[in-house]
């Protein structure tokens, strides 16, 4: 069986570790509700930044809340993002319905006629053929 190179480490031993390379922590009960919650190696992503690699310690005057705040930024921005391609995704979905019902084909996204910058429809068109091509060489799609 594979050894995972790695300690698996206990929650206390999670907030140790910060500790014991400078980071401040300023309440306990908080850095253990967080790590329970969201989880030491996904935070450790938002502290790198934080880190002196040539010291091996946190940068002086760093605290475990400035990981939070950081890490609820992220989950902020990142609801945003993803609200605005879901309404962008939508208006696509709506302009396409649109040139099927006006042109009455279900092919017509096929027509480079219909198209005022022909260059990016083949461009296009080609990238769908493309990606289409290796999804069913490498089996990763099948129609059942």
């Amino acid at each position: 069986m594979y050894q995972y190179p790695k300690q698996i480490l206990t929650i206390d031993q999670q907030v140790q570790s910060y500790i014991d390379v400078g980071m401040e922590i300023t309440s306990r009960e908080d850095i253990e509700k967080a790590l329970k919650l969201i989880g030491f190696y996904r935070l450790r992503g938002y502290s790198f930044h934080l880190y002196d690699n040539a010291a091996k310690k946190y940068v002086p005057g760093r605290k475990f809340e400035d990981i939070i705040k950081l890490y609820q930024f992220d989950q902020k921005l990142s609801a945003l993002v993803f609200s605005m391609i879901s309404k962008i995704e939508v208006a696509l979905r709506v302009r396409l319905v649109e040139a099927l019902l006006i042109h009455g084909e279900l092919l017509v996204l096929q027509d480079p006629s219909i198209f005022k910058e022909k260059k990016r429809y083949w461009q296009n068109a080609a990238t769908v053929a493309s990606e289409n091509a290796y999804f069913m060489d490498t089996g990763c799609f099948s129609i059942a």
